[in-house]
């Protein structure tokens, strides 16, 4: 089962730090494009005023932890994107998809 991680950041406006941070990474959350992680099963992401909460699936808490260090760490310094107020990981115990 995969491993899942739920971030939460507090801003005025987490939807252009959100897609500021993708740019810096070259991916494109709209079209599906660029070089995405490996490891990364699914990727969410979501506004409710002053927060952004984005809920992701990861093959391995590894996998994420690669990804942070080596490119999302530094996409988040260039875009001055606050520190996560969240950080929580849980154990999957199933998923469904209604295609």
């Amino acid at each position: 089962m995969a491993e899942l991680l739920i971030l939460e950041f507090s801003h005025p406006d987490g939807a252009s730090v959100y897609q500021q941070v993708n740019k810096n990474l070259g991916l494109d959350a709209a079209t599906g494009s660029g070089e995405w992680p490996p490891g990364l099963i699914d990727h969410h992401a979501g506004v409710d005023g002053d927060a952004l909460v984005v809920v992701e699936a990861w093959e391995s808490r590894g996998a994420q932890d690669d990804f942070m260090r080596n490119r999302l760490g530094p996409a988040f310094a260039e875009a001055s994107a606050p520190q996560p107020t969240r950080v929580t990981w849980l154990s999957e115990i199933g998923a469904w998809s209604r295609d």
